[in-house]
């Protein structure tokens, strides 16, 4: 996670992790039932897998919590391009 990001307030943080797990569920796959367009882009997707998953070192429980959730949405429709990105 960039340095920036935190020394924002860790309840700030924590709601945009939920509003982008949010995002992720309406916007990341066409095959969804939620899906709303538009859809995230490819660049889009690889720049928000680049920041989610340092964010699991977070020292806030809560929003280690909604970063995880918003993770577990992405593994929902592209499991394999995410654990990729792990490796």
């Amino acid at each position: 996670m960039c340095p920036a990001a935190q020394e924002l307030a860790t309840g700030l943080r924590q709601m945009a992790a939920v509003l982008l797990k949010h995002h992720i569920k309406r916007h990341w796959a066409p095959e969804s039932k939620s899906f709303e367009e538009p859809v995230v882009g490819s660049d889009e997707k690889a720049a928000i897998r680049a920041v989610l998953l340092p964010g699991l070192m977070d020292p806030a429980s809560k929003l280690r919590t909604a970063i995880g959730m918003a993770i577990a949405g992405i593994a929902k429709w592209c499991a394999a391009p995410l654990i990729s990105s792990l490796l």
